[in-house]
Parts: C-alpha cells; structure tokens; sequence
C-alpha cells in the first residue's frame, strides 16, 4: 500500500457529530491512512484512569472505512494532577524561570510544554501512559503504526527559541555527561579553560562568550533528546512488538535551530522503523521545499520515508491568516533568515500548489503524503491548513489530493517501485557548524543563509542533491559515492573529516568550501593556520587576513560574482589564483591534489546566492560541476522551473513543476530519444521532438503547473 492520507483528531476537535462523514469522505477520496494524536491530558485526566473511547471511536472508523490509524503519542501535553503531584519537575528556562505546563496553539487543551524527563518520576509516569495506551490499542485492526513523538525537539523551545534545560535534574545529568566523557574535572578544566575544583562547582552555561562549554552542553542536550525517544521507542514495542513505529521530523531542517531544538535527524531517524518530515511550504520557493525532502532522504541513510506532514489549506494562526509564521517572526530569531520567503510566493493554498507539493516529494522518493489537516481546528488560535471546507464538503484542495490518491493507486506497483537516481552531488552539513555561529552571534542565521543558497545553487542548476555529514557525530557518510561536494560556511573540521576529504578529493572529486575552513579548533581556540587540521595542504591557500562586508565582488576569468559576509585575503601555497576581489587580492583558489580538485573561497558566495540567484554564478558553478563530470539526464536550464525524475527498468517517471504563481516557459530536455511520454496528471500525450542525441518538449506552465511523464524504453 502506498500511503495517502490525512492528519485528522487532534483533541478536541474535530467535534464528534462530524467524524462519521468525514470517514466516509476519506474513503470516497481515495484516502487509505489518518492520524490521530493521543494526548496525555485528554486521556489520563485523573492518575490511573484512562479515557480512550475517542481514539477508539476513531480506530474503529478507520477499519470501517478501509482508513488506516496512525496514533501518535503526546506525553507534552501534560495532565494536571502530573504537574501538581510533582511541581518540581518543569523545565526552567535559562533564566531560572519555571516553565509551568500552559496552552498554546497546538495544545489548546493545556499541558504544553510538559514536564522534563529528566526527572526519573516524569519519565515513569510517561512510560505508564504509554504502556497503558499501546497495550489498549495493539490489537485493535484499525490500528496500523504508531509516532511516539512529534517532531522530536526539546519541547518549550518550539516557538520560543529559548534554551532549554536548567532544572536540577537537567544539570545533575549535564554533569555526569561531562564525568563519562572528561573522567576527571583536570580534563574539563584544560577543554573550557576553567579553574574548578571538582564536578560539583559546574553548572550549563548561560552568557555566551566560549565555544567549548556551549558545544558541550547543546551535544549534550541532542543526547538527550535521542535518549528520551530511545525509551519512548522501547516502551512501544515492549508492548507491541508488531506494529511499525514511525517518525517524522519538524521542518526537514531548512530553519533548523539545532541550538534550541536539539533535533539530529540522522541520529533519531535511526531508531524508527519508518521516517518522514513535516513542511509547510507557504511562502518558501519550492526549492526550500525540496531540500527537506532532500534532508530526510538523505537522513533516512535507505529507510523508506514519507512527506509525513504537508500544509493543506491556508496558513492561520492568531489574527494572522496566509502569512507563515516565519515571515511574521519578529527579527533575532533562528528562523529569521528571511531570505527563503517573499511576499509574492505567500499566494493563496490552491489545489495547483498542493499537487506540486505532494508530488515535489514523491518525486524526491517520498513513499507516503500525509496532509496537515482535513478541518481547521475550531478551538483555540490555530485555524487553518483545511483540506476541506470549513462545513466540511469538498473543495478544490481535496479535489487535488484525491486526484493524487486515484493516479497513485492506479499505478501503486510502478510508484512504490521507482526510486530516484544516484546523487551526484552533495551538501555537507554539520551541526557543529550551525552551533558555532549561535555561540558567536546569538543566531544561526550566517550558517543558514550559507546552506540555503548552497541549496538553491545547486537546485537552480538541476542538479538532484543529498546532504551528508561533515562531522563524525551520527554517521559515517561514503563521500566517494559523489562527484562534488559543497561545504559552505565550514568553521570546524574534525580531524577524521578532514582526512576524509583529503581522500575524497586524491580520488577524484570536486570540493568546495566556503570561508573560514576550520577557523576554530576542535580545542576552541582560534586557528594559526587556516584552513585548519592540515587542509590549507589540501586546498594549497592559507588566509592572511579577514573582514566582513557587505557587499563584494569577485572577478572569475571575465565573469564578475557578487558575494558578502566574509572577506579574507588568500595567500597561494601552490594552488592557482582563480578570482580575485576589485583591488586585486586573491579571493579564490584552486588546487589540483591527486586526481580531483579543491577549491576555496575567501568569500562567502554561497550564502549570497540565496540573496542574488546571480546568473554569474550559476555560470560559474555551472562550468565547475560540468567539469567534474555532473550532468542532468532531464533538464530545462529555467531556475523558475524544478526537474526531478525516478527510475526502475526500462521506464522513467519525469516532473516537471513551475514553482511559482507566474506562467512561465520551458522547454524539457531528455538525455535520451524519445518520441512521446504520457502525462500522468492531464492524461495527455506529449510529444518530443530529436534534436541530435537528446529528445525536447516545449511546455507554457501555468502559474503552479505540474507535469508527470511517463517514458518507456530508457
């Protein structure tokens, strides 16, 4: 089964009068799976008695009507004889205020944030919830996966940005994470360059200032957090080894506040049995959209995925309607990186754009949609992301997801079996990196803006992407598997990576690098040598000095390629000069090292690209990429449009979208001859004309526009 379907119950709406149509509704649409949340506070109101005749309602509407049930377990939403037996165990801010469970928008019923875990009574009295909810449900045939959490991130930090833990509990556990990993307090004193006597005297930082003590307490903290889903997984399956445990994660880590969040997804993904991701693409450009999808594939390391979350109706929250939160946010935040959402992209839901959405993520090799959600929420200040109306009758969305549901299931086998093709390029990602810029800013936003416009580069020039890690703190990614590699904003560099990438270019590849490479050593001093760890061997530059500006140019042969941020004035130690700044100092470097290529700028033009999409650079990037040997089998050259395709023997599944609310022009070409493909979607033929040894077809793309074309014989 190819999963399709939709986010439904989430206490206390929608009201129960409306469930047993909008079942009926479901099934008529072609829909096979929905989820519903199953709420602490609303299930457990009193200690040891448990209500779970709505969810069970629920489960037996599903079977009734051929609808799968996800249950997804909230132990956020804490009860309020929990918090009053032990008021003691809320989180506590970094400034030592107590975080008392309270409503928010996606917990109207109270109990958000919930209690730290870290307190051994949370977590008994959570795994009780859990066991007495899993053991009721295990056999229910209604029943086919559980999540036991949403969007795993440390939970008062979701939309505050603050950091989290304080209590006593957290920093007791924070000081027997430093005896496992230090063993003696001589150890601690020499890492963050302090004086104290025994364990005892630390407590978590709270003033930035230091880069070791930070790094130490927020890894701490991603240890955490995968610990409390590792117990959360083993309670399910203890008590229900049968069922599939799913997890999803918030966002696919286009804004991902790693500092706040502590989300790793590579680290959680691994323990579930199934993975996915949440995104809301209003206001983003579909290029945004897609590196989620490209985060969880490549954080899936091979586990099937699903686009597990999918906005289905306008954006609403507070007064604030069809405005996404990111752009509304007021400045300082993680999330203000307001370089990825323009007022023109924010538009209107139309069923055009959630078809692009849906299938933008199949395309990527999304195996399931679920959409956020089929009614608004009627309680409380969110309101909004419907599939339906707000009576509940169909309407043009709906239309477009069950129109998606009819042309998966009428082709199951053939979607189920094409994959996407082998990545020929890759983005590295560090967390490591993100951190360092909040200890030294109080924000991600250099970092982001470096990863996000390494993104769209790559994206405007066609190329299909992975991300994989340039650290050694959750995966051992094959970087040979690839023909270039993109690393922007690379402050610290692990010893094993930097070997890694030395191996990687002797053998062939294509590295860039933005700036500062490895500027801070893992020991949280400043480097001598930069790039650091032995690399300025590797790239054949050292830096002599370094400023920011806003903006800079950089002239490459007779092309000039705006920049920013970052300006460091390059010293050649044997590699060639290949850009230079206005006055003529060196800006950019390339080093031939064994077979492959290492080159490195002085200047930040990744992350300007984010701001620019210059055309310069794509020319630039463009020529290197081909260079290393990266092509598009299907192609349009249009960076307004985004091409994507899935294989499996002797056919192609090719996509082509207009991401934007303009009509607009392309013309797609094949790397192969073809004469004809059928358009899933339209249920049309197309025709391609030969033009040498590819196949072309023109298409006029309204605003929105998507196109799935079969092809035999490929």
């Amino acid at each position: 089964m190819f999963p399709v379907g939709t986010q439904y119950h989430r206490p206390p709406t929608p009201k129960a009068e409306k469930w047993e149509g909008d079942f009926a509704l479901m099934h008529k649409s072609g829909f096979n799976i929905a989820r519903g949340w199953a709420m602490w506070s609303w299930l457990n109101p009193s200690e040891g008695k448990y209500d779970f005749s709505e969810l069970e309602r629920m489960c037996d509407l599903g079977k009734k009507n051929g609808v799968g049930i996800i249950l997804l377990v909230d132990i956020e939403s804490v009860p309020a004889w929990m918090y009053k037996k032990y008021p003691h165990t809320t989180y506590v801010s970094r400034t030592g205020k107590p975080i008392a469970p309270h409503t928010v928008h996606n917990r109207c019923i109270g109990g958000h944030p919930g209690l730290c875990t870290d307190h051994p009574e949370v977590q008994k009295a959570a795994k009780a919830f859990i066991k007495a909810l899993v053991t009721k449900f295990k056999n229910h045939p209604g029943l086919v996966a559980w999540e036991p959490h949403n969007e795993p991130l440390i939970e008062p930090a979701r939309y505050n940005h603050e950091v989290f833990c304080y209590c006593e509990a957290t920093s007791a556990r924070f000081r027997t994470w430093l005896k496992k990993k230090y063993t003696n307090i001589q150890a601690v004193n020499k890492a963050w360059q302090r004086k104290f006597n025994n364990f005892e005297e630390i407590d978590p930082p709270t003033e930035l200032g230091s880069f070791p003590d930070w790094t130490d307490w927020r890894m701490f903290a991603i240890d955490c957090l995968v610990d409390q889903d590792r117990w959360r997984i083993q309670t399910i399956r203890e008590n229900d080894p049968k069922h599939e445990v799913l997890m999803h994660s918030r966002g696919g880590g286009d804004r991902r506040d790693i500092v706040c969040d502590g989300t790793d997804d590579w680290r959680l993904f691994a323990m579930a049995d199934k993975v996915g991701y949440a995104n809301f693409p209003q206001g983003k450009t579909p290029f945004e959209h897609a590196l989620s999808g490209d985060i969880c594939r490549s954080a899936a390391q091979g586990k099937e995925f699903w686009m597990h979350e999918l906005q289905s109706g306008p954006f609403g929250i507070g007064m604030n309607r069809n405005n996404p939160f990111w752009i509304l946010l007021g400045k300082g935040g993680a999330m203000d990186v307001d370089v990825a959402a323009r007022p023109d992209e924010v538009g209107d839901v139309t069923g055009d754009r959630i078809a692009m959405w849906s299938w933008m993520s199949i395309s990527q090799g999304a195996k399931g949609l679920l959409y956020w959600q089929f009614r608004t929420e009627q309680f409380g200040a969110e309101y909004g992301f419907n599939l339906v109306n707000l009576d509940g009758t169909p309407n043009e969305r709906l239309d477009a997801a069950a129109h998606i549901a009819k042309v998966i299931s009428s082709n199951e086998k053939m979607f189920t079996e094409m994959k996407p093709p082998a990545s020929q390029v890759a983005i590295g990602y560090s967390p490591r990196n993100a951190m360092l810029t909040y200890f030294a800013d109080g924000n991600l936003n250099s970092y982001l803006a470096a990863y996000l416009g390494a993104n769209r580069l790559l994206q405007h020039l066609g190329h299909q992407l992975d991300v994989v890690r340039v650290d050694t703190d959750a995966v051992n990614d094959d970087y040979s598997k690839y023909k270039a590699v993109y690393v922007p904003l690379p402050l610290q560099v692990q010893p094993e990576i930097a070997a890694k990438l030395e191996k990687f270019v002797a053998n062939g590849g294509l590295l860039i690098c933005e700036p500062s490479l490895g500027a801070i050593e893992m020991d949280g001093f400043s480097a001598d040598v930069v790039p650091s760890a032995g690399l300025d061997k590797l790239f054949g530059v050292r830096r002599e000095i370094v400023s920011t500006r806003q903006s800079i140019d950089v002239k490459i042969g007779a092309t000039k390629v705006p920049s920013r941020f970052f300006e460091e004035i390059l010293i050649p130690q044997g590699a060639k000069v290949m850009g230079k700044y206005a006055d003529g100092r060196v800006a950019m470097t390339v080093n031939n090292y064994g077979k492959g290529k290492a080159i490195y700028m002085g200047t930040s033009m990744l992350m300007e690209y984010i701001f620019s999409e210059s055309a310069a650079a794509r020319s630039v990037f463009g020529k290197l990429n081909a260079e290393a040997g990266i092509t598009n089998w299907a192609s349009t050259g249009n960076p307004d449009t985004f091409v994507r395709y899935m294989e499996r023997k002797g056919q192609k599944l090719v996509f082509l979208f207009n991401g934007f609310n303009k009509v607009t022009k392309a013309t797609l070409t094949l790397q192969a001859k073809v004469s004809s493909a059928m358009d899933l979607w339209s249920d049309k033929k197309v025709a391609f004309k030969t033009v040498g040894k590819t196949s072309q077809a023109a298409f006029t793309m309204k605003p929105y526009d998507t196109k799935i074309l079969l092809v035999e014989g490929v």
